[in-house]
């Protein structure tokens, strides 16, 4: 029993350090995202279709995709700690075509916190967040879906799909491919 204590003591702190990196860049760039949009167009930005992450030389590159009128987009941003804080810089941009959107019900700041949710699926079913090189999330369907690919003997690729139990917990399922609606495909 003791040793089971100390084992969920020494992954408890990993995993949650992961989970904010992760979530603390998808908000930070996202506040980026509608800021930059606002500034370049001169009108709010819509909530995004989705966002991407690849862990990089201390940041984290981050690409917040979105629908401007029917043409997928996205803006590209660096993203690294500033203190407590991250900070996204823009770095380019990119355009995918056309796209429509399977569903519109949730916002980026419940897109972050479902990231909580899909790590600790991953840390219990697969491996450490350590062995996560990139992670992209989107809606589709009334679900946040999840593409995350990790080193584990070669290059592999995990997908899940959440969502709210009761309007109040968030929960999350393996899933045996992206399922639809995936940004960022030409």
């Amino acid at each position: 029993m003791k040793i089971s204590i100390g084992l969920a003591i020494l992954i408890l702190p990993v995993t949650s350090f992961a989970a904010s990196s992760w979530e603390s860049s998808t908000e930070a760039a996202a506040v980026a995202y509608r800021k930059d949009y606002k500034a370049e167009r001169g009108n709010e930005a819509a909530e995004p279709v989705g966002i991407a992450m690849e862990r990089g030389d201390g940041e984290i590159i981050t690409t917040v995709y979105f629908q401007d009128g029917e043409i997928h987009r996205s803006y590209i941003y660096g993203c690294h700690k500033h203190g407590a804080g991250f900070d996204c810089h823009k770095e380019d941009r990119g355009e995918y075509g056309a796209y429509k959107r399977l569903s519109n019900h949730y916002k980026a700041e419940e897109m972050a916190k479902s990231i909580a949710a899909a790590l600790e699926m991953f840390v219990r079913k697969v491996g450490p967040e350590s062995l996560i090189r990139t992670m992209k999330l989107w809606e589709a369907e009334e679900l946040i879906r999840f593409s995350i690919t990790y080193q584990k003997d070669g290059i592999k690729n995990e997908f899940m799909a959440c969502h709210y139990h009761d309007g109040k917990e968030m929960d999350c399922h393996r899933k045996g491919n992206a399922g639809p609606g995936e940004p960022g495909k030409k």
